[in-house]
């Protein structure tokens, strides 16, 4: 006889989970993007001083650095929103399991079955329709547009920043 466990718990449970995860995605965007820019300062600061011969290779570090910044972040926004998705179907299922009409009323040996398919679902219709540009899971429905752009492209545009510094860095600099 194995463990029994309840059901609107498990999902319960699960869509905490999924949403902890999502948020974990956007604390590492954020501390990624905050060391991207502190190293970019220090390297700033050491050109400043002119005390390093080979500025190119500390323009080529920062090109490199906010390229690298720039696709984290994008993943991080892509993965965000994978976990969101995913906590969105245990939700949706959660309040189908409270009305009466999820997996409770399922016969026993296919709860359990039913409960796998919720988030392996969930991923595969983000892997098929996550769209990097607005950043949802929907291609199909047209989303009213955000007020200027999505939040994960300033994030995306600050490493990209670094990127353009470094660019002129060696373009100017001798």
């Amino acid at each position: 006889m194995g463990l029994k466990v309840d059901v609107s718990d498990y999902l319960w449970k699960m869509y905490n989970e999924h949403t902890n995860q999502g948020r974990h995605h956007e604390t590492q965007r954020t501390a990624v993007s905050t060391v991207v820019l502190a190293l970019a300062g220090a390297v700033v600061a050491v050109i400043a001083q002119g005390h390093f011969r080979h500025t190119w290779s500390l323009a080529a570090f920062l090109i490199l650095l906010g390229l690298v910044g720039a696709l984290f972040s994008l993943k991080q926004a892509e993965r965000t929103r994978m976990h969101i998705t995913i906590a969105g179907a245990f939700r949706d299922q959660l309040e189908q399991s409270l009305a009466g009409q999820g997996p409770a009323a399922l016969p026993q040996g296919e709860i359990a079955n039913s409960l796998k398919c919720i988030g392996r679902n969930a991923r595969k219709k983000h892997g098929e329709e996550w769209n990097w540009k607005t950043g949802k899971d929907d291609k199909t429905t047209p989303e009213p547009p955000d007020p200027l752009f999505p939040l994960y492209w300033f994030f995306i545009a600050l490493n990209l920043l670094v990127s353009i510094l470094g660019v002129a860095i060696w373009v100017i600099a001798p």
